[in-house]
């Protein structure tokens, strides 16, 4: 097994992380993004035509991704349009091999140059879409934080209305109200189960103000 596989990556399923970039004045940003492997030491992504993210990457040629395992804080960072972003510099240090930053508050951090990009257009039920597949060469990784965390259904059922969300938003942004609907409907879903085993969890909190923001 890998580090990699050790720390959580495989190439058949990607991972929800944290992905740090600088900014071009050198101010940190952050934003939610699915990685998987490529081999024993590369990394690949698919990054939105577009985004900040992609701008920062494109420009420092590195990045850094920060493995969490605190659901709402995760699911937050990929929802701007929703929940507000207090980033304060104090929340993050310099990566030792490469230049972007990271989250001081990561369990495991992974950092990586740019090895190539490659631009795509993909289709699905909310429409056309460019976007960017990166290919990243690993430069360091460490663990921060080796305690173990047991996985809780609250957080799968946020992390899926989180990306549920996404969709819904972006759909109402190409007019297509319907399909926006069925998206938040979904969400309902996972509330209602989240509400019978954890009705006093953070989750079910983070997904009532996700449903508060489509009312």
């Amino acid at each position: 097994m890998t580090i990699l596989q050790k720390i959580g990556l495989d190439s058949k399923s990607p991972a929800e992380t944290i992905l740090t970039t600088y900014n071009q004045n050198e101010t940190p940003h952050m934003s939610a993004i699915g990685i998987q492997t490529v081999n024993e030491d590369k990394i690949k992504m698919k990054l939105y035509t577009g985004t900040k993210t992609l701008q920062n990457i494109q420009n420092k040629k590195a990045a850094t991704i920060n493995i969490v395992n605190n659901a709402v804080f995760l699911s937050k960072q990929g929802l701007p349009e929703i929940f507000s972003r207090k980033i304060k510099s104090s929340d993050f240090a310099k990566a030792k091999n490469v230049n972007s930053p990271y989250l001081k508050q990561a369990d495991a951090i992974i950092e990586f140059k740019v090895e190539k990009t490659i631009e795509k257009t993909v289709s699905d039920r909310i429409g056309k879409s460019n976007i960017t597949e990166v290919i990243g060469s690993v430069k360091n990784m460490e663990v921060k934080n080796s305690y173990p965390h047991p996985f809780k259904r609250a957080e799968f059922y946020l992390i899926e209305s989180a990306i549920l969300a996404t969709k819904a938003i972006e759909s109402k942004k190409r007019q297509k109200e319907k399909l926006a609907h069925e998206y938040v409907e979904k969400i309902e879903i996972f509330k209602n189960k989240c509400e019978k085993i954890a009705p006093e969890s953070r989750e079910l909190k983070t997904i009532s103000e996700i449903l508060d923001y489509f009312e």
